[in-house]
């Protein structure tokens, strides 16, 4: 098994409380980032990590890549 180390540009973590929002089936992922692409309107690819706890609540939200539409 190999494993590779990812560079993490960005990370919005919750307060551990129940305020982050339950994901309990793919349209509530599409929910929260649907509201995360929109607060950053660019022109962007993103490979986007949510971090949920065991009540399905996102706790994290992690930024690992970035890039742009026309790169090859």
């Amino acid at each position: 098994m190999r494993y590779h180390t990812v560079k993490i540009s960005q990370l919005r973590v919750c307060d551990g409380g129940e305020t982050g929002a339950a994901v309990s089936e793919s349209a509530s992922a599409v929910n929260v980032l649907k509201a995360y692409f929109e607060s950053i309107r660019d022109d962007q690819e993103r490979f986007i990590i949510l971090a949920l706890n065991v009540r399905n609540r996102v706790v994290a939200l992690v930024e690992t890549h970035r890039g742009s539409m026309t790169m090859s």
